[in-house]
Parts: C-alpha cells; sequence; structure tokens
C-alpha cells in the first residue's frame, strides 16, 4: 500500500485535481517559509570553524580560568579547523551550567554528541564549543 501511495506521489498529474491544488500551495508556503530561514541559518553556521560528531572519550576539568571542562571523542578526531582534538566549554559563557551538565549527562548515558566549535582568541586557536547536540 505505500509503495502505491509512493508512486503515486511521484507522479502529481495523475492525482486529483483538489490534491494537485493543495500540494502546490504546501510547496509554495514551505518554500517561502525555507527562503526566509535561509540567511538566518547560513549566518549561524558560518560563526562555526567546525562541527563533530562522535561519542565522548574523556572529560577533563581544570581551574576555571585554564579552559575549564575539556572534551575529547572517541577516536580523537580534530574539532575544528586548526586540528586540536579537544574543545572546551568556556567559563564566561552564559549556558556554561548547562552545556556542562549536556555533556556529563551525554557522557554516562554513552549518548552520540555533535560539537559546533570555534577558534578562541588565545593565539593558539584552541577549539572552544558554542553549540552541542546529544542524541541516543
Amino acid at each position: 500500500m505505500r509503495t502505491v501511495r509512493l508512486l503515486q506521489l511521484l507522479r502529481p498529474q495523475e492525482w486529483p485535481v483538489g490534491e494537485r491544488a493543495s500540494l502546490r500551495a504546501v510547496v509554495a508556503r514551505r518554500s517561502v517559509l525555507a527562503l526566509l530561514l535561509l540567511p538566518v541559518g547560513s549566518v549561524a553556521l558560518a560563526q562555526w570553524n567546525g562541527s563533530t560528531i562522535g561519542r565522548i572519550h574523556t572529560i577533563e576539568v581544570t581551574a576555571l580560568t585554564n579552559y575549564p571542562v575539556r572534551v575529547a571523542l572517541q577516536g580523537r578526531p580534530a574539532l575544528c579547523t586548526a586540528g586540536h582534538t579537544w574543545a572546551y566549554v568556556d567559563g564566561g559563557n552564559s549556558n556554561y551550567k548547562v552545556m556542562v551538565a549536556a555533556l556529563l549527562a551525554a557522557n554516562a548515558r554513552a549518548s552520540q554528541v555533535t560539537l559546533y566549535t570555534v577558534h578562541d582568541a588565545s593565539g593558539m586557536n584552541y577549539c572552544r564549543i558554542e553549540h552541542l547536540a546529544a542524541t541516543d
């Protein structure tokens, strides 16, 4: 049944007239929405130097002034374009506690994480985590 419906979707010229009209309206609305959101998404993505997906291998905790929470992923991939294999959560980040809690929870659950990083201003271009997502 699903295969038949899928084939019908591929041939909209065979649809009843009302269904074709409603499909055109939905596609038009979604296209306009996508075009409106495109600049916002492009700006957000343009600020990151890298995004890496993996499971957490190591979490290091140090003094607040010394890259306080550092993360490395399994297999030690580069976490930004500078090639560093660890990234840190900045202690000055307004969402610092939530980001650390999310990393600890992801580690405890062995969840997959996506880390979005930028180079910091240290001159060493260390990878600072600006955004993260955890999935099972």
